[in-house]
């Protein structure tokens, strides 16, 4: 590791966050990039104020920058902001995570594109319109009971119902998050095979596509073997990722894929920045340890890419 003292370095990676479980990806990042020559720095909350500093007024030079803090903490926007205007290359900048993360923005262009979704209805913020048009309320009523209710914005499940009933419903829970648009969805039913539910998370990483089987009901992974891609024509999902990537401009996002029982892959949940990284070694409902090296790989690979037309 460079002295951070140094004012000659620049490092060709800089990785800034705040969440404890991404203490074991940024150990994997930094070594690997090391194995290929690559200079790393992460920045947590603890030093961000000296290295900003330090960033800010020119004595030290990023390359790369992979911010998976500001979102949760926004004492590392300025990094962002500054490495945006100098010119970085800033993986998944905010602006185009904050697009692309937006359901109802999202929504009709994955339909353009052909892609299967749920039949959705979309509502206009409870603040600005609280009392809804006989529109919305026959729309709703076309929807197959039961039916989904999520806000537009946010991830993780947060503020998802995923069994409504009535109307009524819409109208109680499009109050949680009075100042977002909400989606009300039909209900997707996955097909069954070796007693799994056919529910997937599928992960772009830098143009390269992995998958792995995502029970939503016990929020498990599993690893998707040779056979399975196989079965079930897994080769389907990467055309689908393609696609979502060249419409969301985003670097690095997973999206949760399902088969229905007539062969259709519907796409879920659309784009998730922020994308957990947690090894499945070392917690139980962490993703499969596989996926974690394609992750760590493909960065290293596409920051020694970059860096490399720099020079």
């Amino acid at each position: 590791m460079p002295d951070i003292r140094d004012d000659r370095w620049t490092f060709d990676l800089v990785i800034a966050w705040d969440w404890e479980f991404d203490h074991e990806l940024v150990l994997l990042l930094k070594g690997a990039c090391a194995t290929h020559g690559l200079r790393v720095l992460d920045i947590t909350v603890y030093d961000l104020k000296e290295l900003l500093d330090r960033i800010l007024s020119g004595k030290l030079h990023i390359n790369v920058l992979l911010d998976r803090a500001s979102d949760a903490n926004l004492a590392f926007m300025p990094l962002q902001k500054w490495a945006l205007e100098k010119g970085v290359r800033v993986i998944n900048p905010y602006k185009v995570s904050e697009w692309a993360m937006n359901k109802a923005t999202i929504h009709p262009k994955l339909i353009e594109a052909g892609l299967y979704v749920p039949n959705t209805v979309i509502l206009p913020s409870y603040q600005e319109k609280y009392a809804l048009e006989q529109w919305y309320v026959d729309e709703i009523a076309k929807l197959p009971r039961p039916f989904v209710i999520k806000p537009a914005k946010g991830g993780g499940g947060e503020g998802v119902v995923k069994s409504a009933w009535t109307y009524e419903q819409v109208l109680w829970h499009r109050q949680e998050y009075a100042g977002d648009l909400y989606l009300v969805q039909e209900k997707i039913y996955p097909k069954y095979r070796y007693g799994w539910r056919c529910w997937f998370r599928a992960y772009y990483i830098f143009g390269n596509i992995e998958i792995s089987w995502w029970d939503d009901e016990i929020l498990r992974y599993r690893t998707v073997s040779a056979h399975d891609r196989t079965d079930l024509a897994l080769w389907k999902m990467e055309d689908i990722m393609r696609a979502i990537a060249g419409i969301s401009k985003m670097d690095f996002f997973s999206s949760e894929i399902v088969i229905t029982q007539d062969d259709r892959f519907v796409v879920i949940d659309y784009v998730n920045d922020q994308v957990d990284m947690r090894p499945r070694s070392r917690h139980y409902d962490g993703v499969p340890d596989g996926i974690i090296r394609k992750v760590v790989e493909n960065t290293c690979r596409f920051v020694g890419g970059y860096v490399s037309q720099l020079d």
